[in-house]
């Protein structure tokens, strides 16, 4: 089953049953010969061809990366001004 596809300049990646395979690698005794944004195919040791498709649902969406040098989190501001205790 064919679960997500990552593509980028310079590796493509597909998910086929939770094992990552990159375009050019075995996936048992099939090797990984083309990818599209919605689907793989995969050569068979006998020459077959098998494409596997992404769910027709499934709604891509580009990935954004998170700029560099930054957490994601607020640094804490402590107490300003005085106590009312």
């Amino acid at each position: 089953m064919l679960q997500t596809v990552m593509m980028s300049a310079r590796r493509k990646v597909a998910i086929i049953s939770g094992q990552a395979v990159a375009l050019g690698e075995k996936y048992g005794d099939a090797t990984l010969i083309r990818m599209t944004d919605r689907e793989v195919v995969l050569r068979n040791s006998d020459k077959t061809l098998q494409t596997l498709k992404l769910h027709p649902e499934v709604d891509k969406k580009e990935a954004l990366q998170k700029p560099t040098g930054t957490t994601g989190h607020r640094a804490s501001q402590g107490r300003r001004g005085k106590s009312t205790r």
